[in-house]
C-alpha cells in the first residue's frame, strides 16, 4: 500500500522538477519550486483522453529532450554568451570536447563524456517511467483526473493573462515553441544568407585603383586571441591591460609610429574564432557554422580577393591549423602558413601549438626577408592568449627564438590546465597575462622588424567565456590601426578612432563585417569608389 502512494508522489515530484527547471544558472533559485507549472495539468489532461501508454512514453521522451536542451542553454550561455541553438550549434559538441579534455586532461575528459551519456540515458528512463507511472493512476480514474485537470488547465492560463503574477509558469512550453521557431527561422536565414553573399559590388573597383591609397605597403591583419572589450574594461583586467597598452603606444612613439583605436561587433563569443575572421574577410556577419558553410562554397570575393587583385601577394599564417584546411581556397591565398609549415620545434603550451613571439618570427623569416618581394598581405591568428591560458611564455630577444625549442622550460613550468582551473580567479589571473604578452609581443615585433611601410590591423576575435569575461559580457571586440607613414592614418580621419592604443569609452563601435568597406572605401580612390555606387543593387 505504501509504494502504491509513494510511486506516483515520486514520479510526480521528478516530473515537476524537470518541467520549473529554468534554462539559465543564475535563475535557478529556491522559489522556482513554488510555482506550478501549467504542463503539469495539460499533460493529465492528455492521459486521461489519449491511449495513456504511447502518450506517456512520447511525453517522457519529448520532456527528456527539453530537459536536455535546457542544461545545453545553460552551457551555451556560459560559452557562447546566447542559448543553445539545435541547426546551428550541434557541430560544436566535437570541438568543444576537444577544447575541454586541453583544459582538463583526457581521462577527464573521457571519463565526463562517458559520465554525460550515462545521464542523459538514466534522464530519459527516468522521464519516461515517471509518465508511465502517473499516467497509469490517471487512466484508473479518467472522469475525475479528466475534469479536475481540465478546470485546473483553464485557471492556469487564466492566471497567466496577468503578466505580473508568478504563481502559474509555462516555461519548458516556451522553451519548446522557441526551438520550433529558431529552428525555422535559422533555416530561412541561410536562404537570405545566400542571396546577400552574391551581391558584392566592390568587385567593380578597377585593380589598378582599388587599395592604390596602400600601394607599397605591408599589410598585416592580425587578430589577437579572446581579446574583447572586457579586457580593457572589466576591473580584473583593466589596469593590467591598459598599462600594457600605453606601454605599446610609447614603443611605437619610439620607433615612429602612431595608432587609431576603436571597437568592432564580433560575430560570435567565447569561440569559434574562424567566425570572426571569415565576417571581417567577406563583409558579412558569419555568426554560426551554416553561414560559414555556405559562405565557403560561394564565389563571394574577400578582403583577401581584394588585395590579391590589387596585386599584393596575400598570405595566411595559421599556427593554430593542424589539420587539412580545405576552405582556406575559397579565401583567396598565395601561400598558407599551419601550424607544421612554420617550423617550430619546440614543446607546446597544451592546446596552443606555438608562442606568439615564434608566429611572429618564423613568419618574417619565411616571408618578410625574402628579396624582391611583392608587398605583402597577410591574415595571422596569435594564439597565446588561447584557453586555457596555462603556462604561458615570455618575451625573449629576438635572436634568440631560433627553432622555438628556447621557449621549452616556459612550457613546462607553473600548474598544468587541470590544476588552474580549479580556481576562477587564477583562471582570470592568466588570461589578463596572456593577454599582455600577446600585445607586448606584436609591439615588439614592430619596433624591432617595423618600418614605414609596415601597416598593422590588430583586433580581437572575440570575448572569452563568461566565467573570464564576466556574465552579461557583450561582443565587442577592440580594433587598432598602427602605421609608419603618417598618410596612411591621415586617410582614417574620418572615422573618428581614438588616437593611440587605448580607444575612449565613446570610441565609434561598428559591426566587424564593416571594416571590409572601410578600407576599401579609405583607401581607394573616388574614382574607383564610383565604380561601387554604380553596380550597386
Amino acid at each position: 500500500m505504501k509504494r502504491a502512494i509513494w510511486a506516483p508522489l515520486l514520479a510526480g515530484l521528478v516530473v515537476f522538477l524537470a518541467l520549473v527547471l529554468p534554462d539559465r544558472w543564475d535563475q535557478v533559485q529556491p522559489q522556482i519550486l513554488l510555482q506550478v507549472p501549467l504542463e503539469l495539468p495539460v499533460l493529465v489532461l492528455l492521459f486521461a483522453l489519449l491511449p495513456w501508454r504511447f502518450t506517456a512514453f512520447a511525453a517522457g521522451l519529448l520532456l527528456a529532450l527539453l530537459v536536455t536542451l535546457k542544461f545545453a542553454d545553460m552551457g551555451a550561455q556560459q560559452f557562447l554568451g546566447r542559448p543553445f541553438n539545435l541547426v546551428l550549434d550541434s557541430h560544436l559538441l566535437g570541438p568543444g570536447w576537444v577544447v575541454f579534455a586541453a583544459a582538463a586532461g583526457w581521462p577527464v575528459a573521457l571519463a565526463a563524456a562517458a559520465g554525460t551519456v550515462a545521464a542523459l540515458g538514466l534522464l530519459a528512463f527516468v522521464l519516461v517511467k515517471s509518465m508511465v507511472v502517473l499516467a497509469r493512476l490517471v487512466a484508473g480514474y479518467r472522469r475525475v483526473t479528466g475534469l479536475a485537470a481540465a478546470a485546473l488547465t483553464v485557471a492556469g492560463a487564466g492566471l497567466m493573462a496577468w503578466p505580473s503574477q508568478q504563481l502559474v509558469a509555462a516555461g519548458t512550453s516556451r522553451l519548446a515553441l522557441t526551438e520550433a521557431e529558431t529552428t525555422w527561422a535559422s533555416i530561412d536565414d541561410l536562404v537570405a544568407f545566400g542571396a546577400e553573399a552574391a551581391v558584392d559590388p566592390f568587385r567593380a573597383v578597377p585593380p589598378d585603383q582599388l587599395l592604390s591609397g596602400l600601394a607599397g605597403k605591408d599589410v598585416l591583419v592580425v587578430f589577437v586571441e579572446s581579446y574583447g572589450r572586457s579586457a580593457l574594461d572589466n576591473p580584473w583586467y583593466a589596469d593590467g591591460v591598459r598599462a600594457t597598452l600605453a606601454g605599446f603606444d610609447r614603443t611605437l612613439a619610439a620607433k615612429g609610429f602612431a595608432a587609431r583605436s576603436g571597437f568592432l561587433v564580433s560575430p560570435t563569443f567565447g569561440g569559434q574564432s574562424w567566425l570572426a575572421h571569415s565576417t571581417l574577410a567577406a563583409g558579412l556577419r558569419i555568426d554560426n557554422q551554416r553561414r560559414y558553410d555556405t559562405l565557403v562554397v560561394s564565389d563571394r570575393s574577400t578582403l583577401t580577393h581584394d588585395f590579391q587583385r590589387a596585386g599584393w601577394r596575400t598570405v595566411a599564417v595559421m599556427p593554430g591549423i593542424t589539420k587539412a584546411w580545405p576552405e582556406a581556397g575559397f579565401f583567396g591565398y598565395d601561400q598558407v602558413y599551419a601550424a607544421q609549415d612554420l617550423g617550430y620545434r619546440g614543446l607546446p603550451f597544451d592546446w596552443v601549438t606555438m608562442p606568439d613571439q615564434f608566429t611572429l618570427e618564423a613568419f618574417d623569416r619565411l616571408e618578410r626577408r625574402t628579396p624582391g618581394r611583392r608587398p605583402l598581405m597577410v591574415e595571422m591568428a596569435l594564439l597565446s592568449s588561447h584557453l586555457p591560458w596555462t603556462p604561458l611564455p615570455a618575451l625573449i630577444p629576438w635572436d634568440r627564438v631560433g627553432d622555438g625549442r628556447v621557449f621549452d622550460g616556459f612550457a613546462q613550468a607553473g600548474d598544468p590546465p587541470d590544476v588552474v582551473w580549479r580556481d576562477p580567479g587564477r583562471v582570470r589571473d592568466q588570461y589578463r597575462r596572456s593577454i599582455e604578452y600577446s600585445l607586448s609581443v606584436l609591439a615588439s615585433y614592430i619596433a624591432t622588424r617595423g618600418d614605414k611601410d609596415l601597416v598593422v590591423i590588430a583586433l580581437g576575435d572575440h570575448e572569452p567565456i563568461a566565467l573570464v569575461s564576466g556574465e552579461g559580457g557583450g561582443h565587442q571586440v577592440p580594433v587598432h590601426v598602427i602605421a609608419g607613414d603618417p598618410a596612411v592614418l591621415a586617410r582614417l580621419e574620418g572615422w573618428g578612432f581614438t588616437p593611440g592604443m587605448v580607444p575612449a569609452a565613446d570610441a565609434p563601435v561598428w559591426p566587424m563585417e564593416a571594416l571590409r568597406g572601410r578600407l576599401l572605401a579609405a583607401f581607394t580612390p573616388a574614382g574607383g569608389m564610383a565604380a561601387v555606387s554604380r553596380s550597386a543593387p
